[in-house]
């Protein structure tokens, strides 16, 4: 038997203890990586709002505040309902977004109203026009998402929200999802 010392060739072909680290890790790394790519989409999807029959999800665009008077006269309901919309000495009033509804260009004329969560608007023809009407926002708005129903009567209609929704006429009630951007409107903590 042939005896080697330590200071010769016979360790040249050992691994220091720092080469049998790299794979290990280079592995978990890439696992990681897979893992992010695999599983995140999927997560999104489900945190997400569902998208509407037709695959569009819109955007709602919020009331300005100094825009609020002008918005409530297309808006129905009590006295109560619509004075939650107005600025209030004990807290911030309840934001409203923005819907425009025009006639779809070489549609007949016909009528249409909206219902954004239990709130029914009263019934608009619209025209060649945009006409700017207001809507309650149709879910919780901290949640910045919810289901704007349109109820047509006639008449193509073109609602303008971010990308345009197409209403075809037939007495049909139409879905779209929407969602908006919450934001911290008032410094009152419980407006």
């Amino acid at each position: 038997m042939e005896q080697t010392s330590f200071g010769d060739a016979s360790l040249e072909g050992a691994q220091h203890p720092i080469h049998r680290v790299w794979p290990p890790i280079i592995a978990i790394a890439l696992s990681g990586i897979l893992c992010w790519f695999w599983l995140i989409p999927g997560v999104s999807v489900e945190l997400s709002p569902k998208a509407s029959v037709d695959g569009n999800i819109s955007t709602l665009d919020q009331v300005a505040d100094n825009d609020i008077p002008a918005a409530l006269g297309t808006m129905s309901g009590s006295a109560d309902f619509l004075g939650q919309f107005k600025s209030r000495k004990d807290g911030c009033p309840v934001p409203l977004a923005w819907v425009s509804l025009a006639r779809t260009s070489g549609a007949v004329s016909g009528k249409v109203r909206l219902r954004s969560g239990s709130y029914y608007s009263p019934e608009f023809e619209p025209g060649d026009l945009p006409l700017r009407v207001a809507i309650p926002y149709p879910g919780s708005y901290e949640a910045g998402h919810g289901a704007l129903e349109v109820i047509s009567v006639g008449g193509n209609t073109t609602v303008a929200l971010f990308p345009a929704w197409q209403v075809v006429a037939g007495g049909a009630r139409t879905v779209r999802q929407v969602v908006w951007q919450p934001s911290k409107r008032c410094a009152n903590s419980n407006g």
